[in-house]
């Protein structure tokens, strides 16, 4: 299974890269009325509603204006450097340029009926009910060229590559290609294969996953440092009372001593000028 797959994709590639190959190959050929209807069967082009022209070598879109029916119109492969020519198609659904030689996206008249478009490199910003575009295999170097597109509020699936990333135009190497893309083809559903939808659902898939805990990053609750301290100053009277009582109790002890001291003073005095104690002493 899996060299099948290989095979195919391989396949697919080759197919893909060898489509410019192909056209510069082929002989220039002209857009005409009668190639119109040779290609399509059709005797009254009012009547024609697909046209395939892929690889004929066109350089030129043209003769297409009585083609008021057409709905779908495939130019891929060719030598196409300008998109021009395709005022009177009202009806037209898909349009495919892709691996082509454009390398703007320039000025054309509307579209009214232009619902899907497939081109590689197209002056289309003024087809206002264009679903589709592609602009795969083509030469656009500037990504800013699809601000010129911000009008088509239609516009559903946009490609200037394959979703391998094969067949690019210049512009999609540019690191914001994807942002500015997005950003001017707001009504977008499909950019270069991949579903929008279903990218922003994968996005938000991983944002949820990496996404912090809610309680982490609460705040810590606020308390002041010095909350549990007693800050209750003592009464004033009380200090003053206790300051009191231990002077008096200081000023007991000391008159206290003193009368101790004047005690012992007076006893000693008393010995001194007893004349009893002189008595043994002259006997």
């Amino acid at each position: 299974m899996s060299s099948k797959r290989n095979s195919s994709s391989a396949g697919k590639k080759n197919g893909a890269s060898s489509a410019g190959a192909a056209a510069s190959a082929v002989p220039a050929v002209q857009i005409t009325p009668d190639l119109v209807k040779r290609t399509t069967g059709e005797y009254d082009l009012e009547m024609v509603q697909w046209l395939d022209l892929s690889n004929r070598g066109i350089r030129k879109i043209e003769c297409l204006s009585n083609c008021i029916s057409m709905i779908d119109l495939c130019l891929s492969g060719n030598r196409i450097r300008h998109v021009e020519g395709l005022e009177a198609l009202i009806c037209l659904q898909r349009l495919d340029l892709s691996s082509n030689k454009i390398s703007r996206i320039g000025k054309c008249k509307k579209f009214w009926m232009l619902r899907i478009v497939c081109c590689a490199n197209a002056g289309l910003e003024t087809l206002q009910a264009l679903q589709h575009l592609d602009l795969r295999g083509n030469q656009i170097t500037n990504v800013d060229d699809v601000r010129s597109l911000s009008q088509l509020s239609n516009l559903k699936h946009f490609y200037l590559k394959d979703y391998s990333g094969d067949n690019a135009n210049p512009a999609c190497n540019h690191p914001a290609y994807h942002i500015v893309v997005t950003k001017c083809l707001k009504h977008l559903e499909i950019l270069d294969g991949e579903s929008l939808n279903l990218r922003q659902c994968m996005a938000d898939v991983i944002l949820d996953r990496v996404q912090a805990d809610p309680e982490a990053a609460k705040p810590l609750p606020h308390q002041r440092w010095c909350a549990a301290a007693d800050w209750a100053l003592p009464s004033v009277e009380a200090t003053v009372d206790d300051a009191l009582q231990d002077s008096i109790g200081g000023l007991q002890e000391a008159l206290k001593s003193c009368a101790e001291a004047s005690r012992e003073a007076d006893r000693l005095l008393r010995q001194m000028g007893d004349p009893a104690g002189e008595g043994p002493m002259n006997g």
